[in-house]
């Protein structure tokens, strides 16, 4: 009995290997796998700004007097905080309106005619203006005559550095999830660009009160981080990337001369810590869309190709006038098809997982990859197991792709709005219950797709707001799920195939 059971076993691992072969090298099949390689690709760069903690766009205001005119500069700018064009505005100065767009590098101009108040400049005093953005409209306080003004009570010009010619604030980066650039803008006396200054940032230690130096302060700044001296700029975003530092993030900034004499100084939290609950969310979002889609379209074509199609058109009957069963062949066309869908989504998410990690610092825990990869195994072997089953109860080609299509539509397309809203509100169950819950999870285990729902809900924590450690089902339980819809459709098919193998030996 021995040698048979080696013959048998040789004779499955060649067909397996000739089958595998012929899958992976279908036109299909390469196709697929590169379609969904290249969409992971894709989907992996753009994650940080699916998940990305991002800034609004803003508008900065400076400016300065000049000839009898108060000549107003405004940027626009995106959270990234690249330039806004063609963005309207309006500025408003004691009831006149100035209107206009912004240019091609974000920047709106108006001159505003101004008497100049003497009594305000003496007192250090401030003028005010108005800009509407997008239909909002807000104060601005312009201090071009502010705390150290340059120009004196006789209007006669001096030279000097004001801080409130510098704005700074930080924009969200694309390379980046967790770091944050560092946007400085600047408008001198006479509309002049920033002379030479170094910036530096001193990490904010937790629970240590924050106590800037305020600007003209001189600072020293040796074990402060250097980010670099600029100048001639009037706008200019410079990354800083300088991690979290103390867990906090957060960073005093300073703009300094060579004497180290402040120009401007501020706080501002230039990292975000992304926590894995977050990863996880938007990578489940993502791979939801994504591989729900593709993976069950792979399985379903991949086993009509390269199984279904050959069966029907009576392909195989010449393969079965060799020393080969049908069940044997069954067996190898499955396993190929399974392997191949495998090496498809198992590619598809770890250049999500390693592409994603660019932005958000974080890779998804072993674990959760692990997971994810084994709930669209089941669904492409489900869908595979399933092709193979109906093969087996018609001879018509046609209409088993048409059958299989009709599988895809109802249990891809639109399973998701069955399980999650029409049954359960059909069966007047209130989301956020546990009857509804429950009613979730059984709806959900009659579909592979479903079963993906189920383990992505798992990894979540929750079903409609209602945590899943109180539902009181537990991952072996949906783990057995798994099991079933591995085992049944092509176990089913598996057992046909069989018996016609007895029939026609007997």
């Amino acid at each position: 009995m021995v040698p048979v059971r080696e013959g048998k076993t040789r004779s499955l691992g060649r067909g397996f290997f000739f089958d595998f072969r012929k899958t992976v090298t279908g036109k299909f099949s390469i196709a697929m796998i590169i379609v969904i390689i290249l969409v992971s690709v894709l989907v992996g760069l753009a994650f940080g700004s699916i998940s990305a903690t991002s800034s609004n766009n803003s508008l900065n205001s400076n400016g300065y007097y000049e000839n009898g005119s108060l000549h107003i500069v405004v940027l626009a700018t995106d959270q990234y905080g690249n330039a806004i064009s063609s963005l309207p505005i309006s500025v408003g100065y004691n009831g006149s309106y100035f209107n206009g767009t912004s240019d091609s590098h974000g920047y709106f101009n108006a001159s505003i005619p101004v008497t100049l108040n003497q009594t305000l400049i003496q007192a250090h005093g401030f003028e005010y203006f108005q800009y509407n953005y997008s239909s909002s409209t807000a104060n601005f306080g312009f201090a071009a005559y502010g705390t150290v003004s340059y120009y004196n009570s006789t209007n006669s010009k001096i030279s000097f550095i004001n801080a409130d010619m510098i704005n700074v604030w930080s924009v969200a980066q694309k390379s980046s999830n967790t770091n944050r650039s560092i946007a400085i803008f600047y408008v001198g006396p006479d509309g002049s660009k920033a002379p030479t200054m170094t910036l530096y940032a001193n990490p904010v230690a937790k629970n240590v009160p924050i106590n800037v130096p305020a600007p003209g302060t001189r600072i020293s700044t040796k074990g402060l981080i250097d980010l670099g001296t600029y100048s001639n700029f009037s706008y200019i975003v410079i990354p800083a990337n300088v991690g979290a530092h103390n867990g906090t993030g957060t960073f005093e900034l300073y703009l300094v001369n060579s004497t180290g004499t402040i120009y401007q100084s501020t706080v501002l939290g230039l990292y975000t810590n992304v926590s894995t609950s977050q990863v996880t969310s938007v990578f489940i979002a993502v791979i939801s869309e994504l591989f729900a889609f593709l993976i069950p379209l792979l399985a379903i074509f991949s086993a009509y190709l390269y199984y279904a199609k050959d069966k029907t058109n009576g392909t195989m009957e010449s393969i079965l006038s060799r020393p080969v069963t049908r069940g044997r062949l069954i067996t190898s066309r499955f396993l190929s098809n399974v392997v191949v869908s495998t090496i498809a989504l198992a590619a598809g998410i770890a250049a999500i997982d390693i592409l994603s990690s660019r932005y958000t610092g974080v890779f998804l825990p072993e674990y959760q990859v692990l997971d994810i990869i084994w709930a669209y195994f089941v669904i492409a072997t489900a869908f595979i197991g399933l092709v193979y089953l109906i093969t087996q109860l018609t001879k018509s080609t046609g209409l088993v792709l048409g059958i299989s299509i009709v599988f895809y539509i109802v249990l891809v397309l639109f399973w998701s709005t069955l399980s999650s809203l029409l049954l359960p509100l059909a069966l007047g169950l209130v989301p956020g219950t546990l009857p509804y819950s429950h009613a979730y999870i059984i709806i959900n285990s009659f579909s592979p797709i479903g079963y993906a729902n189920l383990v992505t809900t798992y990894l979540e924590g929750s079903i409609s707001g209602i945590a899943f450690s109180t539902v009181g089902v537990s991952f072996v339980e949906i783990l057995v799920v798994g099991i079933v819809w591995l085992v049944v459709p092509f176990g089913l098919a598996f057992t046909l195939a069989r018996n016609r193998d007895w029939v026609a030996s007997n």
